[in-house]
Parts: C-alpha cells; sequence; structure tokens
C-alpha cells in the first residue's frame, strides 16, 4: 500500500546546458518571419490524398501502432525504427506548419453540428505517430536541429487542430500534445542538446484555447439537430412532438455512437416517464416560464425545451469555469467540469466534461519541462550545482504548476532532484524524477 501510494515520476537522466545563443535559437512553433500566406488545412487535406498508400494500408498501420506503444527508449532502439523514420507526406505537413493561417471550415452553423464529419481530425493523430516517430529517429541521429524542426511540425499541427470551434478538435489537439511530449523528453536528455528553457517559455499559453469552442458548442450544437430545430413551431399537437422527441433521440444517439457510453433508453420509455417529465416542468418553471404555460405544452416540446435549457445553462458554466486559473477555481466548480447534463443530452457531453482537465495537463506538462530546462540552466552556470530551491532560478525563473498555482514542489537529493504537484482529481500522480549527470 505505501508503494501504491507514491507518485509514479517520468524519470530524465540530463546534463547540465545553458540556454542557446540567442536563446530563441530553437521554436517549437515556426517565428513569424518563417511563415507565409495560405491556410494550412489545404495542406494537412492533400497528405493522406497523395499517400494513400501509407496511411490507407491497414498492415503498415497496425505495425506503427505496435512500435509506437513501445517505451520511448525502446523505440528509439528498435530495428523497425528505420522503417518509419520518414513521414508519408511530410513536405506538405512541412508547408501546413508554414502557413499564416488555418481554417478548417467546419460548417457547424449550417448543419446539424453533432453530425458533422471529422476525418481530417484523425488523420491528424495519424500524422503524429510518424512525426513523433521520425523526430526519435532524428535524436538517435544526434540529429538536433533536424528533430526540433519536425517536432515544430507537429506542434503547429496540434496547434492548428487545436483552433476548430468543436471540443472534439480540442482534445484531439491535446492527445497529439502527448504524443510529441516523449520525443520532447528525450531530445531534453541528450547531452548535446542546450536549455530549452526559452523554446518552452515562448509556447502560446494556453497552447490550445477551448473557450472559442465551448462557447460554439453551448450556441450551435443544438441549433440545428432534428427535433431541437423546431422547437420555435407554434405547433401544438401531441403526436408531432412525440415524433420530434423521437428524432432528436436518434440524432444523438448517432452523434454519441462510438464514446464508449450506454445508449439512451428508447424514446417511447422516456415519453411515458413520469419523474423526468416533472422534472422537465420544473426546470422550466424555473427559468420563468409561467406554471400554466408549462402545464399546457405536449410532453415531447416539455422535454425538448427542458433539454436544450440544461445543455446550455450547463456547457455556459463550463465556460466560465474554463476562464478561471484552475488552482482558482472552488471544489464545486471543479465538480461543475466532470458533471454531464441529465436529459437526452448527456450522450454530447463526453468531451465536454473531459476537455478541461486535458487541458490543464497540456499546460502543466510544458511547465514542468520548462521549470526542467531552467535547473539545467542554472546547473551550468553555477558550476554544476543544483538550486536549494526554485527561488534560486534567478535567469529562468520557475513557472507555476496550473494545478497548485505555485511552482512545482521541489526536492534534491545529490544530483537528483524530484518535481511533484497534487492529483488533477483524476488519480493521475504528477512528478518528475531528474538524475543529472556528474
Amino acid at each position: 500500500a505505501q508503494e501504491a501510494d507514491k507518485p509514479q515520476r517520468t524519470v530524465l537522466e540530463v546534463s547540465a546546458a545553458k540556454v542557446p545563443d540567442p536563446p530563441l535559437k530553437y521554436r517549437l512553433l515556426p517565428g513569424y518571419g518563417d511563415k507565409k500566406p495560405g491556410n494550412a488545412a489545404v495542406y494537412y487535406g492533400k497528405v493522406t490524398a497523395e499517400q494513400m498508400g501509407s496511411y490507407g494500408n491497414r498492415d503498415y498501420m497496425k505495425e506503427i501502432c505496435a512500435l509506437q506503444n513501445l517505451p520511448v527508449r525502446e523505440r528509439m532502439k528498435s530495428a523497425d525504427l528505420d522503417k518509419y523514420s520518414q513521414t508519408p507526406g511530410y513536405y506538405m505537413l512541412r508547408a501546413g506548419a508554414l502557413c499564416d493561417s488555418c481554417d478548417w471550415q467546419i460548417p457547424i452553423r449550417d448543419q446539424n453540428a453533432a453530425a458533422v464529419l471529422l476525418p481530417e481530425v484523425q488523420q491528424a493523430r495519424m500524422f503524429q505517430w510518424f512525426i513523433s516517430l521520425q523526430a526519435i529517429a532524428q535524436i538517435r541521429d544526434k540529429n538536433t536541429d533536424g528533430a526540433i524542426e519536425t517536432m515544430q511540425t507537429g506542434f503547429a499541427l496540434a496547434h492548428n487542430v487545436g483552433k476548430a470551434p468543436l471540443l472534439v478538435n480540442g482534445l484531439v489537439a491535446v492527445a497529439s500534445v502527448g504524443i510529441l511530449r516523449e520525443p520532447l523528453e528525450l531530445l531534453i536528455e541528450q547531452p548535446e542538446t542546450p536549455s530549452l528553457y526559452w523554446t518552452l517559455a515562448w509556447m502560446p499559453r494556453p497552447f490550445v484555447d477551448i473557450r472559442s469552442a465551448l462557447e460554439a458548442e453551448s450556441d450551435l450544437l443544438l441549433k440545428n439537430m432534428p427535433g431541437f430545430d423546431q422547437l420555435e413551431s407554434p405547433a401544438t399537437d401531441a403526436e408531432f412532438w412525440n415524433g420530434q422527441f423521437k428524432l432528436a433521440v436518434q440524432a444523438i444517439r448517432e452523434a454519441g455512437s462510438g464514446m464508449g457510453k450506454p445508449q439512451l433508453p428508447d424514446a417511447e420509455s422516456m415519453l411515458g416517464n413520469a419523474e423526468r417529465l416533472s422534472e422537465a416542468r420544473n426546470l422550466l418553471v424555473d427559468s420563468g416560464i409561467a406554471q400554466a404555460d408549462v402545464d399546457g405544452l405536449p410532453v415531447g416540446k416539455t422535454l425538448l425545451l427542458a433539454d436544450r435549457m440544461e445543455f446550455v445553462r450547463e456547457s455556459q458554466k463550463l465556460a466560465c469555469v474554463a476562464s478561471i486559473p484552475w488552482w482558482n477555481l472552488t471544489d464545486s466548480q471543479k465538480e461543475s467540469a466532470a458533471q454531464e447534463t441529465t436529459g437526452i443530452t448527456s450522450d454530447l457531453w463526453l468531451a465536454s466534461g473531459k476537455i478541461l482537465r486535458a487541458h490543464v495537463r497540456t499546460e502543466r506538462s510544458f511547465n514542468a519541462l520548462q521549470t526542467i530546462e531552467g535547473l539545467r540552466h542554472f546547473a551550468a552556470t553555477h558550476d554544476g550545482r543544483l538550486p536549494d530551491s526554485l527561488d534560486e532560478m534567478s535567469e529562468t525563473p520557475a513557472p507555476i504548476d496550473p494545478v497548485s498555482g505555485k511552482p512545482f514542489e521541489y526536492r534534491k537529493e545529490g544530483s537528483t532532484v524530484f518535481l511533484d504537484g497534487p492529483m488533477l482529481d483524476d488519480l493521475q500522480p504528477f512528478g518528475y524524477e531528474i538524475r543529472f549527470r556528474k
């Protein structure tokens, strides 16, 4: 039990190293002067079109998945790495990274937003697997400049995916950062790598801005969905509204398929659920609608109105929570970021419930690595000595842990330091053990 309670830290073996001269010699996103006019989404769309032989080969993709599942150091030593060390269509991914804009033109204003297909989003995740392996091969070959460019291409793709106003895009962008974090940590471990403190400090914060996605989904997700799109109709026929409710249930079932959640009960049973009907009526009355008007509504319309009202309310509450630093939230606000709606829209809430914590984990990862790089610079400029506390790092100040609002917990034991942080309400310990080479 005592062993289980210990944080499962990520172990890195590093060397003291100063920041390069100039300090932004290396960047993980293209600089302003490197970019050119153009829409990155156009280039990303061409990758699989031109490389279908690779990305459409199921056996090939199974092999790369098996390699990607190995621990990162084993990946670097694998005899199979050279087979995947060149990303198919990399020149298109690079061209997209150097564009000064990215417009995915997702038609969420004009049609049922929950039914919009997003194949380009899943493709972006596949691209990151190849980009990660290419960077690992370059690190193995001590090609620091090449590895930085490759990871820059990957981080630009992740950043561009996260710009679309959908929470699914935000989750994929966050997952992409997780894929790229492993080669980045591997690069930091190499003795020839300078401190990337300012490289990491220069990354946009937040890296994935989820507020536009939360606003768009609260305003638009139900706007054109079958059933909900008729709520302004003056129709009073009960059968009409029962039919609209059934259409809404079917649309949400289709949108939520593959999310790993139990399917909604059948529409008939929900229409006959007296408890849910009572809850829906109370919700409408509490919103200011007269009791007599609520009692006169058909059952189907009552349920649809209440579901829409609850979804918009909870979506906007989550957007408000996202506008405040995690460490400054109350316990009830943190709980509201995890709860779901109670009606048929609960199947649409999966991404919403996860996105805020995933977003905080991404910021925490960048800040922890920036702290480590600050320590490497400190050691290089103090004859190999490590600071007794993070407060000593005046040239490369330690950023805060976005979970606690304070610098990471720091402890030194000889040539090893430990960075830890409190759990993010998901029971996943967080910490690094950094072993400095003599």
